[in-house]
């Protein structure tokens, strides 16, 4: 089990399978429920998996990015 820390953009704490997403033009179709969705950055591409995904980790944005605003709106941590 790993542990990341870091700014939350939406409150809580959640457990899951890690998906990695490199790529965020071709995201995956992940099989395993629940999981977290990891990826360098947030994309429109990414909505469905946004949906989907227990939580939300980004590498790169701020409290005002793509994916803080999203994760803000649909509760996601």
């Amino acid at each position: 089990m790993m542990r990341l820390n870091g700014k939350p953009a939406s409150p809580g704490t959640v457990s899951g399978l890690a998906v990695l997403v490199t790529d965020p033009s071709r995201p995956p179709a992940p099989k395993n429920f629940p999981f977290i969705l990891i990826t360098p950055f947030s994309t429109p591409f990414l909505f469905q998996l946004l949906l989907l995904a227990e939580g939300v980790v980004t590498e790169y944005g701020g409290a005002t990015s793509h994916a803080a605003t999203l994760s803000r709106e649909l509760g996601k941590p």
